[in-house]
């Protein structure tokens, strides 16, 4: 869950960069890096960084050294990761709308 919170986030940046910026090609899949370019709240980019520590550990088998991300990761950063998605969809569907 917490991998695929980072993914949405993820497509949803980029899709504020090509509809909103208007940029052909964006690379990368740091959240914090696709939102260096976006006017954001300080308090988004410091969720944004919580779930880019989701990225490589959540998705490697060797990520976790000893350990797989169903035995690390608990709900409550399941649901805290879900809740950093659903307001990262609404700012791009505002900006999507505005632009």
């Amino acid at each position: 869950m917490c991998f695929r919170c980072q993914q949405i986030c993820g497509k949803a940046l980029k899709a504020i960069h090509y509809g909103q910026l208007g940029k052909r090609v964006v690379f990368g899949h740091s959240l914090v890096q696709l939102a260096s370019e976006l006017p954001l709240e300080d308090g988004m980019r410091t969720e944004l960084a919580v779930l880019d520590q989701y990225y490589i550990p959540t998705r490697y088998p060797n990520g976790l050294p000893g350990a797989v991300p169903y035995e690390v990761y608990s709900r409550k950063q399941a649901e805290q990761a879900a809740a950093i998605s659903e307001s990262v969809i609404e700012l791009a569907r505002s900006a999507l709308a505005d632009g």
